[in-house]
This record gives C-alpha cells, structure tokens and sequence, in this order.
C-alpha cells in the first residue's frame, strides 16, 4: 500500500498541470444593428436576461448560447433588472414621455405586466431583496430642482412607496444590495456638485450620504465592507472602501495607451482582487467595445477584450468563471473557456520548436504546436501589433514532448497577431492572421 501512494503521490507531482485560459465570446446578436441592449441578468450560469431600450427582452434559459423574446404590456424602455431566481423578478425603466415604469415577472421572464407607473419619473435601478420586497431608483424629469426617488413594494408589488431622501440628492442611478438589509445606491448631490453614496443597513428604511469622488459612474461591492467604483471622466480611475463607502482611496487608471481610456458603463468584482469594468473606448480609429480585467484589486487593470460592437452598456460577473455584456448591434458576450489544454502527441521532441499555426489565416480557430526537449516551464503568449499582450494560450509546467493546442480567436478584432513561446533556454515568436 505504501508503494501505491508513493506512486499516485509522484505522478501527482510530475505530471504538467495548464491553466484553463478564458475570454469573451460573441454569443449571440438579438435584434439588428440598430438594437441597443442596456441591461443584463444573470442568477445562475444558465438563466439570464437582457433588454432593450424599446420594450425588447430577452431570456435564457441555457447561459446565453440562444433566447427568446418576452412580451411586455406597456411600453417600456427598460434599463434595469434584478431577478430574485429564475422565477420571479422585476424591470424598470421609462419610455419617451411615458410615465416611469416598474414592471414584474413570474414565469421566468416570458411575460412582464406592470405593477407602478410614476408620472415625470425615470428609474434606473432596482434590487429585489426577497418575494415580497423590490426597492427602485431613479429621479423625476424636472428640469429644477430636480429629486432623487426610492420607490418600494413589501407586499409583492400590490402597493408601492416612494420616498424623496433629500432635496439636494439630484438624482439616483444604480441600486446594489448584498442582502436583505445591506445596501448602496449612487447618487448626484446638487450642493457638492459631485457624486455620492447612499447606504443603508435596515433594508432601506433610512438611508445615509457619503460624499464621493467627482463623477462615480459605477460601483460594486463583494461584503459590507469592501467595495469599488470608477468614475466616468478621462483619465478613468478605480476607487476602493473598506468602510462600506464611507471614504474612497484611488486605486489604477483604467486605460490602454496609446489609445484611450475606458468611458465606463458598468464594474463587477467577484472577490477582493478579481474584478471587470464594461464600457467602450477609442480604439484604431473607432469607438469599440472594451472590458478590462483587473486580479490586484484594482491597482492594475489589462485590456481584456476589444471590438464586437461600439459600446458595451451592462456587465455582470457571477464568479470568476462566469460572467455576461451586452451593448450595441444587439450583442451578447459571454466570458468562456477559450483555449483548450494542451495535447501531447505520440511524437518524439527534436529541439525546442515553435510551429507555424495552420490554417493561416483562420477563422477564427487555428491550431498550434510545439516541442519541448527538457522539462520546465513553458509559456505561449499571443499578442496584438502594438505588443500588448491579449490572451495567455499556455502557461505551465510541461514534461518532454511535441504539443498541440487549439485556439480560438472569438471576441478578437481582425488583423495580424503575434504568438511568442518562452522557456528557460528558448524564445521563438510566429505571426498569424486572423480574418472574419
């Protein structure tokens, strides 16, 4: 028995371990070019939904691969969606002139029948905290003054509150709580002339003000402690709390020299270092989709993905592996596995080799192979004309051998790429092309 563990205990050792590398994939496109999708909902890694700004939902049911259409009776610009479970959950919004809408699903999202509608209002949050329970932000339509409103509903939506928390609150934009009673809301404050945070620890029965850096345009926090935010002005800065929004400490610049920084849209973190932020920026000549990555809790933060649509206006992440965008063109993103483990083939290793990809060009996958003659480790790294690395195709220890990979290139703009392999005693770059 003890020379069976011994065994088991050296393969475990000796054998290479790869990190699964992930990215962002097109998934699907709903409506036309001209679709605009504002929101994005996901309550696990199969159900989710997503909007329009002119009374067009979505839902899925198998993680965003395909979706069906939801019917809505009343128009309703929808800009905000909070699913309590795949069940039961409601939207908010407005439409043109329209009175402000909330509206409410229990079938999953098939069908959406309105509960509140509020003259000269415009909602652009929402959390539903429990069966009974949804709070909503937003603001009325008057030019001045103009007032930041709370609607709420104990009761499943039957009745609806609204409450004004202060005059000088300009307006309320997005509502986050990390449980019944924890919960934030970003705010515009008329006398600061800035942004603000309104806090809650009851549930939303009173609400406190913390001043905040100028122009907060999202923010999300993982505890009642620990939270961040960007704002929405060049140069774009991550900020960080550890008082539960009480005070903010600048973190990193969220940009790609030399192009722009990100005009961002939405930010998700799933732990205290991994995190997103959504947007777009000006990128080779145009306006693109963009979201960047960040895993030191918002020090550093690396282009992620690029192109697929020129804006990017929701994204959610529900772990580290899982996550969704939505923008314009009508485009899904999903955050998937995108390079797969590398094979070792029945072949002896002449030298270190770096091989020519094949096909060249591809669309949008290509395969690659390499040789290794002494163990160590290795890594292949794929990288744009200007040097910036884009994706990490393989990256671990590896035994003797000739390997194979498979990569695909979803989420990736066309053009000429660069693909360098790097061990202890050899470095070898190839370019390939891609085209779609």
């Amino acid at each position: 028995m003890k020379t069976l563990w011994t065994f088991l205990l050296t393969i475990a050792f000796v054998l290479p371990t790869y990190a699964q590398q992930y990215g962002w994939v097109r998934v699907a496109q709903l409506g036309n070019q001209s679709t605009t999708l504002q929101a994005v909902e996901f309550v696990d890694s199969l159900h989710g939904w997503t909007a329009s700004g002119s009374s067009a939902g979505f839902r899925t049911t198998d993680g965003g691969n395909t979706w069906l259409q939801c019917s809505f009776n009343a128009p309703i610009a929808i800009r905000a969606i909070s699913m309590l479970n795949p069940t039961i959950g409601w939207c908010v919004g407005a439409q043109g002139t329209s009175p402000g809408r909330i509206m409410k699903t229990t079938d999953g999202g098939a069908n959406w029948f309105q509960q509140f509608a509020g003259d000269n209002r415009n909602y652009l949050g929402t959390a539903s905290l429990a069966l009974t329970r949804n709070i909503t932000s937003g603001y009325t339509n008057n030019f001045s003054p103009d007032t930041g409103k709370v609607v709420q509903t104990s009761n499943g939506g039957t009745t609806w509150t609204e409450q004004t928390i202060a005059d000088s609150i300009g307006g309320l934009l997005q509502v986050q709580f990390i449980d019944s009673v924890h919960g934030w809301m970003l705010a515009g404050v008329n006398p600061w002339n800035q942004s603000g945070i309104l806090k809650t620890s009851d549930g939303g029965m009173t609400w406190d003000l913390f001043r905040a850096p100028r122009y907060f345009q999202s923010f999300s926090f993982i505890d009642t402690l620990r939270g961040w935010a960007v704002n929405s002005n060049s140069p774009t800065y991550s900020y960080t709390t550890t008082d539960g929004g009480v005070t903010w400490t600048l973190q990193g610049r969220i940009y790609d020299p030399p192009w722009d920084d990100l005009a961002p849209a939405a930010l998700s973190f799933v732990d205290n270092l991994n995190g997103w932020a959504f947007g777009h920026m000006f990128y080779q000549g145009d306006i693109a989709a963009v979201i960047f990555q960040t895993s030191d809790g918002g020090a550093s933060w690396i282009r992620e993905h690029v192109g697929g649509a020129r804006r990017i206006l929701d994204g959610m992440m529900l772990d580290r592996y899982h996550g969704w965008a939505v923008g314009g063109a009508g485009s899904v993103f999903a955050y998937r596995l995108v390079s797969s483990v590398p094979e070792r083939l029945e072949r002896s290793p002449k030298t270190f080799a770096l091989k020519q990809n094949y096909p060249n060009p591809f669309n949008p996958t290509t395969t690659i192979e390499y040789e290794v003659i002494a163990r160590g480790q290795v890594t292949i790294g794929l990288y744009d004309t200007q040097g910036k690395q884009v994706r990490s195709l393989v990256n671990g220890e590896h035994e003797p051998g000739v390997y194979r990979i498979y990569f695909d290139a979803n989420g990736l703009a066309s053009g000429v790429y660069y693909y360098t392999m790097k061990t202890h005693a050899f470095t070898e770059t190839k370019q390939m092309i891609l085209v779609k």
